[in-house]
């Protein structure tokens, strides 16, 4: 199989396809009556599709020539689309990869352009290729960035982002952006060396993503100047707008932290022009918020305030691909482009019934799937599927062991009587603050003796150093919490309990997750690949992680999004106060509030 299926046709695919537009050839699919999109001209109409292998060969009102070998599909009382294009996703919050293409699927995004952080973490770049190529054997198209930068504080990590695996990496036909960019003060600084990484992804010919939420015209100035092609950043309409007005292109986002998409589309009700400059993203949204669906969910949004079926299918499909060029491949109906095809039974439910993959139906709600489907199989193409064998045994999170063993105490701060000790607010599950507060302190250790005061603890993935804090606004009666899942891969403890912290310790050293204690009660979220992936279907995941979420809840867990906030404990990417290896870190002017000390 072709890795990369995006590559233009050859001669003979070319003469094949001619050849069945002159009658010369049999279609080997014909799509009879159909009623379709053409996201081009904004217009549905109606004819004759016919399919030659993976393309489309012809639309038109004549019909074809047939030979006993041509697949023949009803197409009336459906109306065809393009596959939809989700141009920003993060495949690794929870699920992994192959789990959220199979979701994808069933709900008509055919193609993915995936951040390959955990990728560029845990591997080589060799194995970061290998893995790259053993996913493009899934029905749906898994394309990928090449991440320039870490977003934790972590001298290891930094030491893969060198220049010459960035260009490696961008030179990839697999690979067709750089990005998303989180470090931008080297940017508007004209650093030399963070200029060059954006260079090598440029001079590949490949697009440049931005992460810039809240700059001002000059920050974004500067930032195209760099190189920056799209930034998805924006949250209302005149932050979009002063993007499109620099010749950015701007995902519009709606996803389980930022739920964007009403407000954005009001702000651009006038918009005379530009609209073939935006795109629809969910931005790696956790898996409970994707129980509402993933690119047809936010069509249905756009539908709902008031844009029409014919702009919003345009924005999902036409619009991403031209971004990044390869419209002459996917993104319309149109002679030569891959049969990526999803068959709607109302133009206003953007979830199909019926989804097709370069000639091939690979969905169908009545259980009718590919050549090799049987009659009660599952409702994907399992000939596909099975094609890819991952080891996911080799997703050891980077080498990570946390072997070395926790004592209660551990997570005790010493600290000074009447001097006020500096807290981890949470004001989102995005945003922290510090905050300077005058806690109690019993036989020289701080007590977080408040309704919403937690101990803290980041605990290094090889054993060498411990960061303690204290957090509030994030949860006020969970008694311990332990998380696998972090940015920076090392392992995170939380709780006003420091002998069930450590009990939470032992129990994800054994079996890597999240684990929660209140009371007599103990959730655990397996996260058995990596200690940050799970292996379970999607639809399946989503109602595990749905009852973690609510449980936190349940204590006092006020934000949007659990497992981002555990996620972005040690992101260094956000404001203003993260843990990291050298200790709790100001981000804004990289100072160390309290520093980490050494495990022994």
């Amino acid at each position: 199989m072709e890795i990369n299926r995006l590559a233009p046709m050859g001669v003979e695919e070319r003469r094949n396809l001619i050849q069945v537009v002159r009658g010369e050839k049999s279609p080997t699919v014909w799509i009879r009556r159909a009623r379709y999109a053409n996201v081009v001209t904004g217009e549905w109409e109606e004819g004759e599709i016919l399919l030659y292998g993976r393309r489309i060969a012809y639309m038109g009102k004549k019909e074809p020539n047939v030979s006993s070998e041509t697949q023949i599909i009803d197409g009336r009382g459906f109306y065809l689309v393009p596959g939809y294009i989700e141009p920003h996703a993060h495949p690794f919050q929870l699920y992994h990869p192959l789990t959220l293409a199979d979701y994808a699927l069933e709900r008509g995004t055919t193609l993915l352009i995936n951040d390959n952080m955990i990728l560029f973490h845990t591997f080589s770049p060799d194995e970061v290729i290998a893995y790259m190529e053993r996913f493009a054997r899934h029905p749906v198209k898994l394309l990928w960035w090449v991440r320039l930068s870490p977003q934790a504080t972590d001298q290891t990590l930094a030491k893969r982002f060198r220049r010459e695996e960035i260009r490696r990496l961008a030179e990839h036909p697999l690979v067709l952006q750089g990005g998303e960019v989180t470090d931008l003060f080297p940017l508007f600084q004209g650093d030399r060396e963070a200029l060059e990484k954006l260079q090598e992804v440029t001079e590949a010919g490949k697009r440049i993503e931005g992460h810039a939420p809240g700059a001002s015209l000059e920050t974004l100035t500067a930032l195209v100047h760099a190189g920056i092609t799209s930034d998805h950043e924006a949250i209302n309409g005149e932050e979009a707008l002063r993007r499109l007005r620099l010749g950015l292109y701007v995902p519009l986002r709606h996803s389980s932290i930022r739920r964007d998409l009403p407000e954005l589309l009001r702000g651009l009700r006038d918009l005379r022009y530009g609209w073939e400059r935006l795109m629809f993203t969910t931005d790696g949204s956790t898996p409970p918020f994707l129980r509402h669906g993933l690119t047809d969910y936010l069509l249905r949004i756009a539908m709902e305030e008031g844009m029409d079926p014919l702009l919003a299918y345009r924005i999902a499909s036409l619009n991403p691909a031209a971004y990044y060029r390869i419209d002459g491949e996917v993104g319309m109906i149109a002679p030569g482009r891959l049969a990526d095809l999803n068959f709607l039974e109302d133009p206003r439910n953007p979830t199909p019934v019926r989804v097709m993959i370069e000639g091939e139906m690979m969905w169908d709600t009545e259980g009718k799937t590919g050549k090799a489907a049987k009659k009660n199989d599952p409702r994907i193409n399992a000939e596909r599927r099975e094609r890819i064998e991952v080891d996911w045994t080799a997703w050891a999170k980077g080498g990570a062991s946390f072997s070395r063993s926790i004592a209660p105490n551990q997570f005790r701060i010493p600290w000074e009587d009447g001097k006020p000790f500096p807290v981890v607010h949470f004001i989102s599950d995005v945003i922290t603050v510090g905050r300077e507060v005058l806690l109690p302190v019993r036989d020289g250790y701080v007590e977080p003796d408040g309704e919403d005061l937690l101990y803290a603890a980041l605990i290094d993935k090889n054993g060498r150093w411990i960061t303690r804090g204290v957090v509030s606004g994030f949860a006020k009666e969970v008694d311990a919490l332990a998380s696998t899942y972090t940015a920076s891969q090392d392992l995170l403890l939380l709780g006003k309990d420091v002998e069930r912290m450590a009990e939470a310790y032992r129990r994800a050293q054994e079996q890597p997750g999240i684990f929660i204690y209140h009371g007599d009660e103990v959730e655990h979220l397996p996260l058995p690949i990596g200690g940050g992936l799970s292996p379970l279907a999607l639809s399946d995941l989503i109602g595990e992680s749905a009852r973690i979420q609510k449980s936190m809840e349940e204590m006092g867990f006020s934000h949007l999004d659990l497992f981002y906030a555990l996620l972005f404990f040690t992101s260094t990417h956000l404001p203003k106060w993260r843990f990291t290896e050298q200790g709790i870190l100001s981000v804004k002017d990289r100072r160390i509030i309290l520093p980490s000390v050494p495990l022994v």
